[in-house]
């Protein structure tokens, strides 16, 4: 079984954990209060920088369609099963030739919802 990666925000101290594998977390036991934890996992993707990206974090949409905002924040849709950007969910903007490796400049994390509330005015 594959490791899967999550990082986790304390809403006590106000923190954003660095990336890890839900395995380590769960490693944390009691010591943790999980109430207090929001957990985000990797979508597997990452932006034209190279940067990771996981549910939470805001991207800036490099795109020249009028139609869409150039920020959006990354949520899974648990109806649907997978991650969405925005509106439109990865799925759909793979096919839509948006991310493909000849367009690896479509996306880049600029924050993240927790730490950057100021950027989640889209």
């Amino acid at each position: 079984m594959r490791d899967i990666k999550v990082r986790a925000w304390n809403r006590i101290v106000e923190r954003m954990s660095s990336a890890t594998t839900l395995k380590e977390l769960n490693t944390l036991g009691t010591s943790v209060q999980w109430n207090n934890i929001e957990i985000m996992q990797s979508t597997n993707m990452f932006d034209l920088n190279g940067v990771e990206i996981f549910e939470g974090d805001i991207l800036l949409f490099n795109s020249t369609e009028a139609h869409l905002k150039p920020k959006k924040i990354v949520y899974y849709n648990e109806n649907k099963g997978c991650y969405y950007f925005g509106n439109m969910s990865f799925v759909e903007l793979f096919e839509s030739g948006f991310c493909q490796p000849s367009n690896s400049q479509s996306f880049e994390v600029i924050g993240n919802i927790h730490q950057d509330k100021d950027l989640i005015k889209l």
